[in-house]
C-alpha cells in the first residue's frame, strides 16, 4: 500500500495550529487560569519561571511566525554607556509592529492575557553576533495614549520574557545573568520568565549569529512609582555605590554582575538541567527599544473582559 504525503509545508501547519489554538477563547483562558503571575511572583521572591508556557504544538507555531518576520521588520537598537542619558550599553533587534509577519498580532496579544486589567507593550527581539544588554534593572516611565487622545505616564512594574529559541548552547553567549543572586541561565525554549522591575540584570554577548529570539515586554502602572537615576546618581548607581532610599531594596545593587567568561560557564552548566514542567526560579532581560526611553503605545482607557480581549486573538 502506497504512503501518501500532505504535500504542504510543515511551516505553514505549525502556523495554523498556532492561529487556530489562539484565536479559541475556551483553549486560550482554560490553559492561562493556571498563571496567576502576582501570586507566584510572591511566593518566589519576585522572580519565577514558566516552563512549557505555551502548548508545545503552539510553541512551535509560534517560533515559525517570529522567525518568518522579513529582514525589513527588524529594527536595530545600539547605544553606548551614557549616564547623563540614562543609557546603558545595548545592542539587539527587534519590532513591535503586529503586522510585520503573518500570526505576530495574535502571539502578541496572547501576553495581555497573564495579566488582563492591567496596560501593557510588547515586543519580539532577535539577538545575534555581538549582540548584548549590559547591566540595567528596567527602570522606565512609558507615555500611554488612552483613546480618548489623553497621554499618561506610566511605570513598569513586571517584566516578562518568552524564549522561542531551540537547543541553546552556553558558548553561544546571549545568556540571562542575574545580578541579585549572580545565577547564569541558557535561554531555554517555550519558557517564560516573570519578575518585578526594578531588578538588575544583564544579557552576555553572543558570540554566534545563530538568531537567539523572544517576545518581551513589561506590564504598566499609572504613575512614577520610582526615581530614574541621572547623572552622578546613575554613575553611582552603576557601580553599586547609590544610597539606597528609604523604600528601597538593598538587594538592588549590580555588584553582582562581576563575573568571568569562565565564570559565567560553569554557573549557566549548573543551572542547565531544569525538568519541563517544574517551576524554577530565574531572570531574565526584558529590554526595550531603548532599555530607558520613553515610548507611546495605545491603550483602552476602559479594562476589557477576557472574552472581549481573546475575540482580537483571531486570525487575520
Amino acid at each position: 500500500m502506497t504512503k501518501r504525503h500532505c504535500s504542504c509545508p510543515k511551516g505553514s501547519d505549525s502556523r495554523q495550529n498556532f492561529l487556530s489554538w489562539a484565536g479559541s477563547y475556551k483553549s486560550v483562558s482554560r490553559w492561562f487560569s493556571r498563571y496567576n503571575l502576582e501570586e507566584m511572583l510572591d511566593e518566589n521572591d519576585g522572580l519565577v519561571q514558566l516552563s512549557g508556557f505555551l502548548p508545545k504544538h503552539v510553541a512551535e507555531g509560534a517560533l515559525e511566525i517570529v522567525q518568518q518576520v522579513p529582514e525589513v521588520q527588524w529594527n536595530a537598537t545600539s547605544a553606548d554607556d551614557d549616564v547623563t542619558r540614562n543609557n546603558i550599553a545595548h545592542g539587539f533587534l527587534s519590532t513591535k509592529d503586529p503586522s510585520a509577519a503573518p500570526g505576530l498580532e495574535q502571539l502578541l496579544r496572547l501576553f495581555l492575557v497573564l495579566m488582563p486589567e492591567e496596560l501593557h507593550t510588547f515586543s519580539v527581539a532577535r539577538y545575534t553576533q555581538g549582540h548584548h544588554i549590559n547591566s540595567h534593572d528596567d527602570r522606565a516611565y512609558t507615555d500611554v495614549q488612552m483613546e480618548d487622545g489623553s497621554i499618561i505616564q506610566c511605570s513598569r512594574t513586571i517584566a516578562v520574557i518568552y524564549y522561542l529559541t531551540k537547543n541553546w548552547k552556553a558558548e553561544y553567549g546571549g545568556l540571562l545573568r542575574d545580578c541579585v543572586t549572580n545565577k547564569v541561565y541558557i535561554p531555554e525554549f517555550n519558557s517564560a520568565i516573570a519578575f518585578r522591575v526594578p531588578r538588575y540584570h544583564e544579557v552576555t554577548r553572543m558570540n554566534t549569529n545563530q538568531p537567539r529570539f523572544s517576545v518581551f515586554g513589561w506590564f504598566l502602572q499609572p504613575g512614577q512609582l520610582y526615581e530614574l537615576f541621572q547623572g552622578d546618581d546613575a554613575r553611582a548607581e552603576s557601580a553599586g555605590q547609590h544610597e539606597p532610599q528609604a523604600d528601597s531594596e538593598a538587594v538592588m545593587r549590580p555588584t553582582g554582575c562581576q563575573l568571568s567568561d569562565e565564570e559565567i560557564l560553569n554557573a549557566s552548566s549548573s543551572h542547565s538541567g531544569a525538568s519541563p514542567g517544574k517551576r524554577q526560579r530565574k531572570v531574565v532581560s526584558a529590554s526595550a527599544n531603548s532599555p530607558h526611553a520613553l515610548s507611546t503605545l495605545l491603550a483602552s482607557k476602559k479594562v476589557l473582559d477576557r472574552r472581549e480581549r481573546l475575540s482580537r486573538l483571531k486570525a487575520i
